[in-house]
């Protein structure tokens, strides 16, 4: 590389810095403890195998995550497992008469809209069908198509059948306020007073990414004298390369 070429780069370097955005965790919890006042309901619960912490079990309603001084971001990543518990009916409930389904859940923006809604279902295949992993009232998948976990957990319907699913769910979305409510909202046919009778879910491994717009970098200017200097060595190194190559 020439001289002149070095001092030019110094140059850029010096007046022109960037930051690259990146994506930061700023909230992730796995139940396993105490929960605290960001979620509206703390009901928790260990799973009969593994006594794996959760959020829940929960019925016919909804469940939010307040979070509040969020740092500067243009979108937001929320990751959780989802327990789908007990005797979900998907879709219908296979035609039946009354319906046991449709058997709905939904992510949503507090004063929003909703981000994802879907249909999930554990019970009467191959007859009833959910939307997921497309969205509801959309898609006709058997039941359980795109669980990462079936009867893993241990929960039983009617004192006879072993009925669990999980599922691993992320939602992107565009964001930019310092404030973030969430909704977990399940839409369930069947839910008694007791979830422990029927249909149920529950929630494990949440976290919260930020897609972080970070504050531009200020870098001081050169002082008049810095630039005069690199000016001047510039300078010099120009005229001893034209005196070198006229020898």
């Amino acid at each position: 590389m020439k001289r002149w070429d070095i001092g030019l780069a110094v140059l850029v370097v010096l007046l022109g810095a960037t930051q690259v955005n990146g994506m930061v965790a700023v909230y992730s919890n796995g139940f396993e403890g105490l929960v605290g006042s960001e979620w509206s309901k703390t009901t928790t619960s260990a799973t009969p195998i593994g006594a794996r912490g959760s959020l829940g079990e929960f019925g016919r309603e909804t469940v939010t995550l307040t979070l509040s001084n969020l740092p500067s971001h243009d979108s937001i990543t929320v990751s959780y497992d989802l327990f789908v518990i007990r005797s979900w009916d998907g879709n219908n409930g296979g035609g039946l008469t009354p319906p046991f389904g449709p058997d709905v859940w939904s992510l949503g923006l507090g004063g929003g809209p909703e981000l994802f809604t879907t249909s999930f279902g554990n019970f009467g295949a191959p007859i009833n069908v959910q939307s997921f992993p497309d969205s509801y009232p959309d898609g006709n998948h058997p039941h359980r198509t795109g669980a990462s976990e079936v009867n893993t957990l241990g929960y039983v319907y009617a004192n006879a059948w072993p009925m669990d699913t999980v599922y691993e769910l992320t939602s992107t979305f565009g964001h930019t306020a310092n404030h973030l409510e969430l909704l977990f909202t399940a839409v369930l046919r069947e839910s008694m007073e007791d979830v422990r009778d029927n249909e149920s879910w529950g929630l494990d491994n949440v976290q919260v990414s930020i897609h972080a717009v970070p504050e531009p970098e200020i870098i001081p200017e050169p002082s008049t004298l810095i630039i005069w200097s690199l000016l001047g060595t510039l300078a010099i190194t120009v005229g001893w390369w034209r005196r070198r190559r006229a020898a």
